[in-house]
């Protein structure tokens, strides 16, 4: 057979789980009919476990991965451009990274192909899937089952995976266009456009195409806010000459409708958003065995420690310059509970079979002075805190396989006080050998529980004034200005009265203006940058010396106070600054942007960072002139069928929302919990604990 009369399967990703993306290209390789290509198209910075998955099946010489330039925009639509070009067939179609293809799919298409020649491009019925590839759903035939221009305009493209069209027809209607590369460039915009040049289409009656309806993975349709969707549809109604008044009625029902539906939580999933599983180690039971041990008995008190896969205070810092270790996946934070609360913690860093051990410290005795009248009584029930948490360090060790721990003497900490610019010098550790002190330790028992957080809601408050618009709008930032600080006593007088916690991201430059009013009513703050300016300073190559970079925006906010733990990106635009060993580094715990910018829509702890999502906010009402009545009702639709929901509110778009801001609260207080980001992100941790 002639290579032409084959069909290309086309797949673009950057990344996706492992099972589902082994499921979806042995859905292509098991076809029946054996006359197919398949391109695989990977984005430049693809983790590399993904390409080595996708390098094995390279072997069949059907399958070839293309890896788009380094830069090159990333997206859906680009990647289905490579994949065109590079194709040889007359017929090209997708499969999404994460679904699947029936197994007669090809061998259907080439029918279909054969039986209507005329026909540019075809489209099936479909039916969903759940994470575990179970059928949910019955087959889902394309409506209306006759393409016409029209229909576009109301009731939007009837052409849905599995899309198979005339390669050259659609190089010819200029490709996909990357300007809608996240969404609607593949099943609204491109058929859209061939049929605009004349194209024919034609719906296939069988189901060639199972739609995965998941929430374990990035996904494109369901990971998109809400409002970055509806931008994309004004911009492709108006491109395709649609008048505003009926791209409008079109936007309604879709946030009503399909936009909300869409976003649908996972089958078979319950009322939490996330279930973790902490891992911790006890000391119940051991009292016997700590004075076999040589432990003074009236030193053990019953405790259990986590361990953390995150980086303590300074202990970034402490790891570069002490170790010369600045990888953030080797850090991590031991932290002892007794039945009082957290009594002490450890930064470890781990070093080939080496653990380095530093800031050994207890908050509980160190804030004790300030009530002397308690400090005897405390110290008498807690004094062996050293002990209890130098013996879950070793635990930590013997878990890792590791030989030597290292400690600090205090001649080596009063040299590296006195240098703190790098490595203070050989000697000075304490070295245990835990081969030969076994008969020292006592082993803990490890156990787990559960982290269950239920529907959450986190309100936040970018406060910039007008500095987002320093470089673009002068008229605009003069307002803000003037406005903002009137708006800022507002809403929080609003959130007094209603009892109402939020996240204040702070730019730092206003830090000493606004820090006090708003701590005073118990808000969460955290830096939304220094001064709101988006550049490339900081560690692109991050070393012993680049951490402290003072261009960069973290360093600066760093000279304002170094305990705030969470970062807000500036328009969601991530700089070569914010790397997550910088972030590590400058102790930051949580950085919180858009879903577009992390791909998810959970809190998650990555790289010792915890990753929050942000799903929207309220710009559109200032740059899409969005009606505030629109706006709500996408906040509460997205709120609703979302189990974890962050969104932005800025001060400079305060006229907008505020005169509706108490009653918006009182209807999404009932929706789910209303928590700050540190609230999350301290969950996230403790979740995290290995």
């Amino acid at each position: 057979m002639n290579d032409r009369d084959k069909i290309t399967v086309l797949m673009t990703l950057k990344d996706q789980k492992r099972e589902f993306l082994t499921a979806a290209i042995d859905s292509v390789i098991q076809q029946s009919s054996p006359d197919w290509f398949f391109l695989v198209i990977i984005d430049f910075d693809t983790p590399d476990h993904v390409k080595d998955i996708i390098r094995a099946y390279c072997k069949d010489p059907r399958v070839k991965m293309l890896v788009s330039d380094r830069d090159a925009p990333p997206g859906l639509a680009r990647g289905l451009n490579i994949g065109m070009k590079e194709a040889v067939t007359d017929f090209v179609c997708i499969l999404l990274s994460d679904d699947l293809m029936n197994k007669d799919a090809i061998a259907i298409l080439k029918e279909y192909i054969k039986k209507y020649p005329g026909v540019d491009f075809f489209y099936s019925s479909r039916a969903f899937i759940d994470s575990k590839g179970v059928v949910r759903s019955p087959i889902i035939c394309s409506t209306p089952p006759i393409f016409a221009i029209d229909n576009l305009k109301k009731a939007g493209c009837p052409a849905k995976h599995l899309l198979c069209w005339r390669r050259l027809k659609g190089a010819e209607a200029g490709g996909m266009d990357e300007e809608f590369g996240l969404h609607g460039c593949d099943d609204f915009d491109f058929p859209w456009t061939m049929a605009d040049r004349g194209c024919t289409f034609k719906a296939v009656d069988e189901r060639l195409y199972y739609y995965r309806n998941h929430d374990d993975f990035y996904r494109l349709t369901t990971h998109i806010p809400m409002m970055h969707q509806v931008e994309i549809l004004r911009k492709i109604f108006k491109k395709h000459r649609v008048s505003e008044k009926d791209a409008e009625e079109y936007i309604a029902a879709a946030m009503r409708g399909y936009l909300v539906n869409d976003k649908l939580v996972n089958y078979e999933k319950d009322t939490s958003w996330h279930v973790m599983s902490a891992g911790f180690r006890t000391a119940d039971g051991k009292a016997a065995e700590f004075v076999d041990k040589g432990f003074e008995k009236s030193r053990f008190f019953p405790h259990k420690t986590y361990y953390l896969p995150k980086a303590g205070p300074d202990g970034m810092q402490n790891a570069v310059k002490m170790c010369g270790v600045s990888d953030p996946g080797k850090l991590f934070e031991a932290v002892m509970y007794a039945e009082d609360g957290l009594m002490a913690s450890a930064n470890l860093i781990v070093k080939g079979d080496a653990l380095y051990a530093n800031n050994l410290s207890s908050d509980v005795f160190q804030g004790i002075s300030q009530r002397p009248e308690h400090e005897a009584g405390v110290e008498n029930k807690l004094n062996g805190r050293a002990d209890m948490l130098l013996n879950s360090v070793m635990n930590f060790a013997l878990e890792r396989h590791i030989k030597k721990v290292y400690l600090p003497a205090a001649d080596l900490l009063s040299r590296y006080r006195a240098n703190k610019s790098g490595w203070p010098g050989r000697g000075g550790w304490w070295v245990v050998d835990l081969k030969k002190n076994m008969d020292r330790i006592v082993l803990l028992e490890k156990k787990e529980e559960s982290v269950e957080q239920f529907k959450t809601i986190c309100v936040c408050h970018d406060i910039e004034h007008g500095l987002g618009y320093a470089d673009t709008d002068q008229q605009f930032k003069a307002i803000a200005d003037k406005e903002s600080p009137g708006a800022i006593l507002e809403m929080l007088k609003i959130e007094r009265e209603m009892n109402v916690k939020a996240t204040y991201n702070i730019v730092g430059c206003l830090f000493d203006r606004w820090r006090s009013p708003i701590e005073k009513d118990g808000h969460c703050i955290a830096f939304h940058s220094f001064d709101h300016k988006i550049d490339s300073s900081g560690c692109e190559n991050p070393g012993l010396r680049s951490f402290d970079d003072p261009k960069g925006q973290l360093h600066k906010c760093r000279s304002i106070d170094r305990r705030i733990k969470g970062y807000r990106i500036p328009r969601s635009r991530i700089t070569p600054e914010l790397t997550d060993e910088n972030l590590a580094y400058h102790n930051f715990e949580w950085l919180a942007t858009s879903t577009d910018c992390i791909k998810q829509d959970f809190p998650k702890m990555q790289n010792g960072i915890v990753k929050i999502p942000v799903l929207f906010d309220d710009s559109a009402m200032h740059n899409n002139k969005l009606r505030y009545e629109e706006w709500e009702n996408m906040a509460i639709e997205t709120i609703k069928s979302n189990y974890f929901v962050a969104f932005g509110l800025h001060d400079c778009y305060a006229q907008y929302w505020l005169p509706h801001y108490g009653e918006f609260l009182k209807k999404i207080s009932s929706l789910g919990t209303l928590r700050t980001m540190n609230e999350v992100a301290g969950d996230v941790i403790i979740g995290s604990a290995v």
